[in-house]
């Protein structure tokens, strides 16, 4: 099968990079990144810019125009690519990277994956919630007991974690996700990429406030900027998948081993009703809070799920999605939340819990959150 992939958000898969200001420079509602090394070979002979450029590398304060003031360089001659940023009104600081290969970006097989999985695993839970829950709280005495949050606690809860959910769905070679195989997409234009900025609401006592470091402020302007590169709403983004015989099949040799199996059965409808009940629940956040902004793109990422075909599925992905997409914390309560902080889980308030959204801006206003993608599956054989 194939799969193409329509962006409705900013969407960033990150590779764990981000570029410093020295890396780009930002001209014309565009951010242009510069080949380093070659401008530094270049210039090797100015000895004034080749410290000022080696010495403020590590600099917050770093600035082109600065390191430029007392020499004349063409910085358009040292351009590796350049990426539009026609969204923001300014640009400091770091630039969260998008993955990429050979130098172009592309969206991991093992992304949409993981978001598909987080939807089934959701849609298990009638099933195996209970159980879920026995296991994991009765792990709670292997933690700090309240005495302070580790660092090593978020990696003994990714543990306790998997080993829960084999209760779903098996060990890796019993597992039936085993047979669903999604490749990476193919590689895709710098034209597809943007540069965006994100902010961070916060809920404070009843309140929605915008997250500065220790500080939360009322204004927007006043937040922390976070600068991603992302694919650009209205992408796509194209690959391959399947879905081997041996789940579909139950006569084919080891058939019966496979856990749940019977998870694929009626998948799209699974993913959908998933979807809906999230999509709702964060109608409701955003009605209370605000901003309406994302209030009414929610209302209107409603209307896309509604319109779906057969073939379709919408889902979240990527950085900056937040806890309830990619978890199954939507069905703990708040006592249950707070074993969990007990256990080293970061909860600031049991009875509102995430408190925090990632928010897209445009122009400096709210507009939309980030990862919304829409998937339609086609046989080889469709046009």
């Amino acid at each position: 099968m194939k799969y193409e992939i329509q962006t409705l958000s900013p969407l960033n898969i990150g590779d764990g990079r981000k570029y410093k200001e020295f890396e780009y420079f930002y001209k014309n509602e565009k951010v242009n990144y510069i080949d380093i090394m070659k401008l530094i070979r270049d210039n090797s002979h100015n000895k004034a810019l080749y410290e000022s450029i080696i010495s403020s590398m590590d600099s917050p304060r770093f600035r082109w125009n600065e390191a430029l003031k007392y020499t004349k360089i063409d910085l358009m001659k040292y351009v590796h690519y350049s990426v539009k940023a026609d969204t923001i009104t300014s640009l400091r600081g770091e630039i969260i990277s998008f993955v990429k290969t050979a130098g172009r970006p592309y969206v991991p097989g093992s992304s949409i994956k993981g978001a598909l999985r987080s939807a089934v695993t959701r849609n298990l839970w009638a099933r195996h919630g209970q159980h879920y829950k026995n296991v994991f709280f009765d792990s709670q005495n292997r933690f700090s007991g309240g005495q302070g949050r580790r660092a090593e606690d978020d990696r003994k809860l990714k543990v306790f974690d998997d080993y829960v959910e084999e209760a779903a769905f098996g060990k890796p070679h019993n597992s039936p996700f085993r047979f669903l195989k999604i490749w990476d997409s193919a590689i895709l234009s710098y034209d597809n990429l943007g540069i965006y900025e994100m902010k961070i609401e916060n809920i404070c006592n009843g309140k929605a406030k915008w997250y500065n470091r220790n500080f939360n402020h009322e204004d927007i302007k006043s937040a922390l900027p976070i600068y991603v590169e992302a694919i650009s709403p209205g992408s796509l983004i194209t690959g391959e998948c399947s879905l081997d015989k041996v789940i579909k099949d139950d006569y084919l040799t080891g058939a019966a081993n496979i856990k749940n199996k019977d998870i694929f059965n009626n998948l799209i409808d699974k993913i959908k009703k998933d979807y809906r009940e999230y999509i709702d629940g964060e109608i409701r956040f955003f009605e209370k809070y605000g901003p309406p902004e994302v209030k009414n793109f929610y209302l209107q990422m409603n209307e896309i799920l509604d319109s779906l075909k057969s073939n379709e599925i919408m889902l979240q992905m990527g950085f900056g999605t937040g806890y309830l997409s990619k978890t199954v914390g939507c069905f703990m309560n708040p006592e249950e939340l707070g074993r969990l902080s007990k256990m080293g889980m970061r909860v600031a308030d049991v009875s509102l819990f995430p408190k925090t959204r990632r928010i897209m801006l445009k122009k400096g206003r709210p507009h939309s959150v980030p990862g919304w993608v829409k998937i339609k599956f086609a046989d080889e054989a469709e046009d």
